[in-house]
């Protein structure tokens, strides 16, 4: 007794980092983390939604799932991929639940399970065959029937919320767009050249930049702040004709092809090497070719959670820019694809607010959850607070104005001449 007590008192980062000797278990462990000798782990809580529970052997397999999807080396990718996994079941839980409280029928909804067992097992080639498979995944036939009865509900609340389920049905959301908001998005693409991609089946295209990048690295330098001084240096240089761009980048450079990067599009720009706040972009925005970006923070980007850090110090330059291509609004099936684009657009805002929404008056519990809910009301009293400077600077400005609107004109005096 006192062995359980003991296991289940461990965190859940804890927990997963038990080693694979286990029987019969190939426990997933964090990268670097030090296992614990002879302990057997044992399923416990990890997640509580309402009156509903996810088990740590649940958040195991689909951990297994993302990580063989996404490249874990580090403890801190570890529990920032930990953290989505929770948060995805939170989400699937609510979603349930929601989908619940439609009030289908359950026998229609078992019926519709029966049918998907059999379609599996017809396709595996009988059910000793769709039995071996679901052991290969790690999986057991009570665990598929609740997968299939989980995306019954979710399809059913996902069409209901944003609009789109049987004419006959109650709707809580109009999906229609009006033609001048239609009008006004294909505008704004051609002003913009952004989310071209959307409209790519009737041969549209994103507009491309080719960049050269100088890049510094604190391998080089010892640490990040001597990598900025020393960019802030070669920057200095250029500006006062001291040093030539090409010189710079062969003798400080790390990148391969002399800095050249392959053609980028927006996109790939903004969740690649923009710093975070914009400044890349919108330096490849002005479009200026041959003129010198300023010293920016080059990202290294976890492809498995989207986090950023800094992995050095980087100039840019433009060196060509490939127009975007962009079919006529009159083009056959480009306001289709728009609209289709735009609706979906919408139902994401739609089930995003209502997802929030459920979590509002949900109890949800998770290891690290009070953590979060501190930080979020942290970045939204920051928020906050900068809106509320915003608003007095504005005011500020406006009595001013109104002050010197309000005054009468000076004219000169005998003694002013």
């Amino acid at each position: 007794m006192l062995f359980r007590t003991a296991l289940l008192a461990l965190p859940l980062a804890a927990a997963l980092a038990a080693p694979a000797s286990a029987q019969d278990t190939d426990y997933v462990t964090a990268p670097g983390a030090r296992p614990l000798p002879e302990w057997l782990p044992l399923d416990e809580v990890a997640i509580v939604v309402n009156n509903d529970i996810v088990t740590r052997k649940q958040i195991e397999r689909e951990l297994r799932k993302a990580m063989a999807a996404k490249e874990i080396t580090t403890e801190q990718q570890f529990q920032a991929l930990l953290l989505e996994t929770q948060r995805d079941q939170v989400e699937k839980l609510l979603i349930r639940q929601a989908g619940e409280d439609l009030g289908f029928e359950p026998a229609a909804i078992d019926a519709h399970i029966r049918g998907q067992i059999k379609e599996r097992k017809d396709e595996a080639g009988g059910a000793f065959e769709m039995s071996n498979q679901l052991r290969e995944e790690g999986e057991t036939v009570t665990e598929m029937r609740d997968e299939i009865r989980d995306e019954v509900y979710e399809v059913s609340w996902r069409r209901r919320i944003a609009g789109y389920g049987d004419p006959a049905e109650r709707s809580s959301r109009d999906r229609y767009v009006r033609p001048g908001k239609l009008g006004q998005r294909y505008r704004r693409i051609a002003r913009t050249g952004q989310d071209v991609q959307y409209l790519a089946r009737v041969g549209a295209s994103p507009a491309e930049y080719e960049l050269q990048i100088l890049l510094l690295s604190p391998q080089a330098y010892g640490s990040l702040e001597a990598t900025d001084a020393a960019a802030q240096e070669a920057a200095k240089a250029l500006k006062n004709g001291q040093a030539e761009w090409d010189e710079l980048v062969e003798e400080l450079g790390v990148m391969d092809n002399n800095g050249v990067l392959p053609p980028l599009d927006i996109d790939r720009i903004r969740f690649g090497l923009d710093p975070g706040n914009g400044a890349l972009l919108q330096f490849v925005m002005e479009g200026r070719e041959d003129v010198t970006s300023d010293v920016l923070p080059y990202p290294m980007v976890n492809p498995a959670t989207g986090q950023r850090t800094i992995g050095g110090f980087a100039l840019y330059r433009l060196l060509g820019r490939t127009p975007a291509v962009l079919p006529a609004y009159e083009d056959d099936g480009v306001q289709r694809d728009l609209l289709r684009w735009m609706q979906n657009e919408g139902d994401q805002l739609t089930w995003n607010a209502a997802i929030a929404e459920l979590e509002d008056i949900a109890y949800v519990w998770y290891p690290g959850i009070e953590a979060q809910r501190e930080q979020a009301l942290a970045r939204r009293a920051e928020r906050l607070a900068e809106i509320q400077a915003a608003r007095e600077k504005n005011a500020a400005m406006l009595r001013r104005d109104k002050k010197l609107d309000s005054e009468p004109p000076a004219f000169p005096t005998d003694g002013d001449e």
